[in-house]
């Protein structure tokens, strides 16, 4: 009989703790509440673990250049912050914001700069987008990136966002929009400020539309101050 009363209190005891900590007495987590934001309400996500900088490995380059390889992704919740003059501080950040427009969930990869930097992006000349921002544009390998712009191309403004990449899912199927879609291995343009000097550089990116994320994979830049460099130089 005791053995018996010890068996009842162990099994109460082990519902109760189920319930408690909202898992299934058949093993795994209860599946979490999705909420859908409201028309126009902007959710951003929660801040990594880790806000870091990325400076990224050096590698061996020509006289006159910074050549470093990084190879992070960036999407949803997956945020990049990267210093590229390796002073410590953020140059540009690679984030993601989930927000609804048309009534619809929106993804958008963006890369921003910091407010009072004079950090600039390169982005296409057009119609301003969602959020302030602006598509970046991809540049060809052995195009130059430099102070001087084309009829297509602009240094962004301050606090500009630069759309990387966006998408949108509809009757299940998933809707992409941007320049960068299905690129690979294309230049994002930059100009940051040292010291009060511009510096020209580029980014490369790919655009992996399974994982709806963007590979940062390297970067480099003109240790010149006010010099173009070619994309991809290194």
């Amino acid at each position: 009989m005791k053995k018996y009363i010890l068996i009842c209190l162990a099994i109460t005891l082990i519902a109760q703790a189920c319930k408690k900590e909202n898992i299934h007495p058949g093993g795994g987590s209860k599946p979490p509440v999705v909420i859908i934001p409201d028309e126009d309400e902007v959710v951003v996500p929660d801040e990594p673990v880790s806000t870091a900088p990325v400076t990224g490995e050096l590698q061996a380059s020509a006289v006159g250049f910074v050549y470093r390889k990084v190879n992070v992704t960036t999407g949803y919740n997956k945020h990049l912050f990267l210093d590229v003059d390796a002073d410590g501080k953020t140059d540009y950040n690679f984030v993601s914001v989930l927000f609804m427009e048309n009534n619809k969930p929106n993804l958008y990869l963006l890369a921003t700069t910091k407010t009072g930097s004079g950090n600039k992006i390169l982005i296409q000349k057009s119609a301003e987008k969602a959020l302030n921002s602006l598509y970046t544009f991809p540049v060809n390998k052995g195009d130059a990136i430099k102070p001087a712009t084309t009829a297509k191309t602009d240094w962004s403004a301050n606090s500009q966002k630069g759309l990387i990449e966006g998408s949108s899912t509809v009757n299940a199927s998933k809707q992409y929009f941007g320049l960068w879609k299905n690129q690979q291995d294309k230049y994002l343009g930059i100009k940051f400020i040292i010291k009060g000097k511009a510096y020209y550089g580029w980014i490369k990116l790919s655009h992996n539309a399974a994982k709806d994320e963007i590979l940062v994979s390297e970067y480099a830049y003109n240790k010149a101050a006010d010099q173009p460099i070619l994309a991809g130089q290194k």
